[in-house]
């Protein structure tokens, strides 16, 4: 979109200018929908210029979501976690429990648990994991299941990190910092049988990375594009 000077007049509209201010009369469906037109509008929606628009602000922080059966859920902070229905597009607040972080997923992450939302969190000083499991959707009702970490993850403190759960529905664990992380290793976890496996990720130097820059859950490639 290239708009120029009128003719007989200097003014120069500004297109991003004319973008915010027709998102700005958008309903907020609209507006979480169009964040993938292009990147120059999802850099927009995310950004300051439309933050003064109520809707706009509420969906901002977008923290990292997860895709379960044609549904996507993603962490939007202040205990709110958005439910979009794909297929229908109807989109709606879920509310997180009060006394668990994981609609504020920098610090926590949702999971796929066995066809379910689910809330991965770390207590950092009881030294234990909380799994939240959303049993019902309509009332909104959560259950809570805590496991202590295993031996193996001693002396890892607050490090550790979670992106997600991979295919045999184990949750994947790693230490944040990198400069703690000699040799670096993944962990996964089973909850289930409340044990964890080792991987040792060989050839990272680096201590600028974090742990979470370097693990892809579920991750396929396909070499019909090689």
């Amino acid at each position: 979109m290239e708009l120029g000077a009128h003719a007989g007049n200097s003014t120069t509209t500004n297109p991003v200018d004319l973008i915010v201010e027709i998102l700005s009369l958008l309903p907020s469906k609209s507006i979480i929908r169009f964040q993938s037109v292009s990147k120059q509008w999802f850099s927009i929606i995310r950004s300051k210029r439309l933050g003064g628009h109520p809707t706009a602000y509420k969906y901002r922080y977008v923290y990292q979501g997860i895709c379960i059966g044609g549904v996507i859920y993603y962490g939007i902070g202040e205990s709110n976690i958005v439910r979009f229905d794909v297929r229908s597009e109807k989109m709606e607040l879920i509310k997180a429990p009060e006394e668990s972080d994981i609609s504020m997923t920098c610090y926590s992450t949702l999971v796929n648990y066995n066809g379910r939302l689910g809330g991965v969190e770390f207590g950092y000083y009881k030294h234990d994991i909380r799994l939240w499991i959303l049993e019902d959707v309509e009332n909104q009702e959560w259950s809570r299941k805590t496991f202590k970490y295993p031996r193996q993850w001693k002396g890892f403190g607050c490090h550790l990190g979670s992106n997600g759960v991979i295919h045999t529905g184990e949750l994947r664990v790693f230490q944040r910092s990198l400069k703690e992380a000699k040799p670096f290793c993944v962990y996964y976890y089973d909850f289930n049988k409340e044990r964890s496996r080792k991987v040792e990720i060989q050839g990272v130097e680096t201590d600028e990375l974090l742990g979470s820059r370097l693990c892809y859950p579920g991750y396929v490639e396909n070499i019909r594009f090689l």
